[in-house]
């Protein structure tokens, strides 16, 4: 059927009501890459707009120097989510 599907964080659950497993789940079109991996994981919480926004307004903003840096938590977000990421991509990619 050409789909893949890429799982980590796997944990068996035995309770009273459930017995099976635990984990996140991404599905592809096509085998998956690092890199689509990764992007992937990105797109389930930025679209590609929302993304180039964001790193529009921090050099916006920080060339500008004289107002404060306003975005500066979501940019955070954006970049533990990113790094997190790229962690559990070199995992499952063994790289």
């Amino acid at each position: 059927m050409n789909e893949w599907a890429v799982r980590w964080d796997i944990e068996e659950v035995n309770s009273e009501d459930i017995h099976g497993y635990a984990y996140y789940e991404l599905k592809f079109d096509e085998e998956p890459t690092y890199d689509s991996f990764v992007s992937k994981i990105i797109r389930t919480k930025y679209s590609a707009d929302e993304e180039a926004a964001l790193k529009s307004n921090m050099v916006e903003q920080l060339l500008n120097g004289s107002q404060p840096i306003t975005r500066f938590d979501e940019w955070q977000n954006f970049q533990v989510l990113r790094t997190n990421a790229k962690t559990i991509g070199k995992q499952i990619f063994n790289i």
